[in-house]
């Protein structure tokens, strides 16, 4: 009787663990597989800022919003934008298909960092959103500005986000 009962509950513990593995492995495919939860649920946005005039240039600040809709931690490295804008003096200009044949700006600055590169990294919590500000300038003449950014997930090199935005300039005087 007793090798019954071991017999018996070497059964159940086998089954036990078997179903144990199976949910185990329906959940993990669940989460990883169906719901992605290893890759970025990440909203990038970018806005730009008038503050004020200064001299012959308006003083601007380069936003970058990112929201962390998943539910991990996400690390950002390569942070940087382009600023560009039209003014008067610019004529309209279609660009070829590297920028998708969309109008060209003249630069201002280009390749500025919100996390310098010997900085590392900056990271981004799961279910909150973190704003990136960077002070600047564009001349007075400045009628749109577009901001272009980009931030790229460390360890995996073709994974990145961009993000634009195209901004008419409202000089503050004026209004």
């Amino acid at each position: 009787m007793v090798s019954f009962l071991i017999e018996k509950s070497d059964e159940i513990k086998n089954i036990l663990t078997s179903i144990a593995i199976i949910t185990g492995g329906a959940w993990t495919f669940w989460r990883y597989v169906l719901q992605r939860e290893a890759h970025a649920k990440v909203e990038f946005n970018v806005d730009l800022k008038v503050i004020g005039l200064h001299k012959d240039n308006f003083i601007v600040e380069v936003i970058g919003i990112i929201e962390n809709k998943g539910q991990v931690r996400k690390y950002l490295k390569d942070f940087h934008f382009d600023l560009l804008y039209l003014s008067d003096k610019h004529r309209i200009v279609e660009g070829d298909d590297k920028v998708n044949k969309q109008i060209i700006f003249e630069k201002v600055i280009s390749d500025r960092y919100w996390i310098k590169p010997e900085w590392g990294y900056t990271f981004i919590d799961a279910g909150t959103t973190q704003y990136y500000t960077y002070t600047t300038y564009l001349p007075l003449d400045a009628k749109f500005a577009l901001v272009f950014a980009k931030f790229k997930y460390p360890g995996i090199e073709s994974d990145f986000h961009t993000s634009q935005k195209t901004i008419a300039i409202q000089n503050p005087v004026s209004n």
